[in-house]
């Protein structure tokens, strides 16, 4: 393998945690973002509601 192929493969694997983690640990790291991502979800759904109920809606 070429020298610039081994930095390319070692920058790539900068912080990468070595191995596969069993499902437990998969889920201890993204559940914050998976809450984050439900909670702004229900937010923005809540804040449409919200103002679209506000809307006066004549008949015309």
């Amino acid at each position: 393998m070429a020298r610039w192929q081994d930095r390319l493969k070692d920058w790539l694997a900068w912080g990468a945690i070595p191995g596969s983690l069993p499902l437990g640990q998969s889920l201890l790291l993204i559940w914050p973002h998976l809450v984050g991502l439900i909670a702004a979800t229900l937010l923005i759904f809540a804040l449409g509601y919200y103002f679209f109920m506000r809307q006066e809606i004549r008949a015309g």
